[in-house]
């Protein structure tokens, strides 16, 4: 696979010029055949899997300037609707509801941003999780100092790539919550871990609870085991203090500060660290996760794909269900001239995507036959995504429930098919021929696609599903 190979050392990555190679990987990768020959199902699988994997060297080290944001996501997009350079093609959705994950309405393509931040916040995980290792030495030999009380050590004068990895953690949030925030010490031995400095009794250092208390501390760079002894299953104090505390306030704090570390027991094995913005996932991915629940969810295009459709089946009723596809109507709302609005099929109506799949006399006639095939009442809708409610609505089992839903789908991709073979091809209309080609279809991807399927031609006719 081409890729870009290696990383630039020493020089300013803030130039755009600097940032070349990935743009020309882009531009080969994205191929004019490769647009023209795929579906958008194959599109949008060639854009997630290796267009956002081509960049990851510069991204897991270099904020990306946002001028080479924006022009690797315009290839993208591009590609994504067919279109690349010389030959543009109607964006049909917004790139920023494309950009949200599919229980939201979205393609889930994660934004070349978010990216970004995740690998480069990868770095200040792996500075708390990883332990006696040379790039850390090097860090802390450069950034460490003594009345240094931050999270991660850092001099904010000097520049550099790590001062530039430090401040997206500390810049990057979601609704309010700081990346660096999420980050807390799991106890063991206690001593890894940093008693005011660390975030180790919720998310909050205890020099920023108890302020009073950490001026009069000796030592700022204690740990916890210094703090904290274990002594015959009991924890006890050691405090080093400058002088006892005394006043109103230092009285109060240490209280408070006896009764949030008191429960704390000190354990065997080494210190650990938790990022508690998800761990389900790998740590990159549950950060991509954390970005992207930042962006608002679109209700029109939210509804839930069918396993065993391909993509390009569940993309084009994700459109439908928005009138997002290329009917006369929509053409005619973006400006796009059209000789009239009507119907190409029954001419009784004008042509939009709720009037094709649910209001159009051939299309009633085809839903007609499923019906009775499918052993379901007769079929009233008003819009595409209603008729996703038969199946939900049907009282049968869950495997029963999934097939009806992958039928109502490939029903219309093959309504939306013959249209077009009408209209450019001059193709008769036959509704056996659309009946016969949903059974047909249905089946040979119900059969292959779908996990632990264990259906035949005849059950399939008959619909004798559990």
């Amino acid at each position: 696979m081409e890729n870009v190979t290696g990383i630039k050392v020493g020089v300013n990555m803030t130039r755009i010029v600097n940032w070349d190679p990935v743009l020309d990987v882009f531009k080969r990768r994205l191929a004019k055949w490769k647009a023209q020959v795929l579906s958008i199902g194959g599109r949008l699988t060639l854009v997630k899997s290796v267009l956002q994997s081509l960049p990851l060297y510069y991204f897991s080290l270099y904020s990306a300037p946002k001028k080479i944001i924006n022009d690797l996501e315009r290839l993208m997009r591009n590609f994504l609707w067919g279109g690349i350079d010389d030959v543009k093609k109607l964006h049909w959705v917004a790139w920023e509801k494309i950009t949200i994950p599919k229980n939201k309405g979205g393609l889930g393509i994660t934004r070349l941003e978010d990216c970004n931040d995740a690998l480069i916040l990868k770095w200040l995980w792996r500075y708390r999780l990883e332990g006696d290792v040379l790039w850390k030495k090097v860090i802390d030999a450069i950034h460490f100092k003594a009345r240094n009380w931050e999270l991660y050590p850092v001099v904010r004068g000097g520049g550099g790539v790590w001062l530039n990895i430090v401040t997206r953690g500390n810049r990057v949030s979601v609704d309010g919550s700081k990346f660096t925030a999420l980050m807390q010490s799991k106890i063991g031995n206690g001593k890894m871990t940093r008693f005011w400095l660390d975030p180790w009794v919720g998310d909050t250092p205890l020099r920023i609870k108890f302020p009073s208390l950490y001026r009069l501390e000796n030592d700022k760079l204690c740990k916890v085991a210094d703090r904290l002894l274990k002594q015959g299953g009991i924890t006890k104090f050691a405090w080093n203090w400058k002088k006892v505390p005394i006043t109103q306030d230092e009285t109060i704090e240490l209280t408070g500060l006896r009764n949030q570390t008191s429960t704390t027991i000190l354990a065997e094995n080494a210190d650990g660290w938790n990022w508690n913005g998800g761990s389900d996932v790998g740590f990159v991915a549950a950060v991509k996760r954390w970005l992207s629940s930042r962006y608002s969810s679109s209700p029109e295009l939210t509804f839930p794909w069918c396993k065993w459709l391909p993509s390009k089946c569940n993309i084009f009723f994700w459109r439908a269900i928005s009138e997002r596809i290329p009917t006369k109507v929509a053409l005619a709302h973006r400006n796009i001239h059209v000789t009239d609005l009507d119907c190409p099929l029954c001419r009784e109506g004008v042509e939009t995507a709720s009037h094709l799949f649910t209001g159009c006399g051939l299309s009633c006639s085809v839903w007609e036959a499923v019906a009775q095939w499918c052993r379901l009442p007769v079929i009233y809708a008003f819009d595409a995504k209603d008729l996703l409610s038969i199946s939900i609505n049907s009282g049968r089992s869950p495997v029963y429930q999934e097939a009806i839903q992958g039928i109502i789908i490939i029903t219309c991709w093959r309504i939306w098919k013959v249209r077009n073979d009408f209209i450019f091809k001059a193709k008769e209309v036959n509704r056996a021929e659309i009946f016969s080609d949903v059974k047909s279809f249905g089946f040979l991807w119900y059969k292959h696609r779908r996990k632990d399927s264990v259906c035949n031609w005849d059950t399939w006719c008959r619909f004798a599903l559990m």
